[in-house]
């Protein structure tokens, strides 16, 4: 099942193992998997975020916060430089993207996506190839 979030709101993830459990380059999609503590992994949830330009991080935490970042927040980022963007594009730019942050008390987990993101519930997504289907060279 999957549910599409216009805007995410604050949440407290508590009790939660979360890990990067893939990534589609040729989509640019990033999927995060919601372990919670006592819960089977056999009924997973994942958030789906879309059009990723930007991840900082671990691939595996422990519990957060996870928020919106601020228009501020965002501009930092892009400030940067790890994307170039026109100035009279930036408006357009922060319009159709967001800073998530997952919150720990010592890191922060930073993902500059698209602003809809995915919550699929009750379906394991596999990625990857084994290494018996990979070509040797």
């Amino acid at each position: 099942m999957d549910l599409i979030v216009k805007q995410l709101e604050p949440i407290q993830i508590e009790n939660c193992e979360c890990v990067v459990w893939g990534y589609r380059a040729n989509h640019s999609q990033l999927y995060v998997w919601l372990h919670h503590q006592g819960t089977s992994i056999f009924s997973p949830t994942y958030l789906g975020f879309q059009s990723v330009e930007f991840f900082s991080g671990p691939m595996k935490w422990s519990g957060a916060s996870l928020r919106n970042g601020s228009r501020e927040e965002c501009m930092k980022l892009l400030d940067s430089g790890f994307i170039s963007i026109p100035d009279s594009a930036v408006d357009a730019y922060l319009d159709a993207h967001r800073l998530f942050i997952f919150e720990m008390p010592s890191y922060a987990v930073r993902i500059l996506a698209a602003k809809d993101v995915a919550v699929i519930r009750n379906k394991r997504l596999r990625f990857g190839i084994s290494l018996s289907q990979q070509d040797s060279k």
